[in-house]
């Protein structure tokens, strides 16, 4: 279990210090590029030393998120294109 919370935290944090650097912040942090890359590496550094039966764990999961996630989406633009006066309809497929 503690290896499945780290590598659900460490790729959190991959995210986080991956999209540090394209956000506006209000303030301006030396270096940034620099630590950010840093961060990532460091977090993937520790991620590779996870198991195998871990990461394979983190891509099921993944790609069940990303399964539920699609099939939301499409559900909501459905339901969007449904209650849209005048929306034009798409054949069924």
């Amino acid at each position: 279990m503690g290896e499945r919370v780290s590598i659900g935290t460490l790729l959190a944090l991959v995210v986080i210090c991956a999209a540090v650097p394209v956000l506006r912040c209000p303030f301006r942090v030396p270096a940034l590029p620099a630590a950010a890359g840093l961060g990532i590496l460091s977090r993937l550094g520790l991620m590779r030393g996870l198991p195998a039966d871990t990461w394979l764990r983190l891509g099921a999961w993944l790609a069940l998120g990303l399964v539920l996630s699609a099939d939301s989406g499409r559900r909501a633009a459905r339901r969007h294109r449904l209650a849209t006066p005048g929306s034009v309809q798409a054949p069924a497929p």
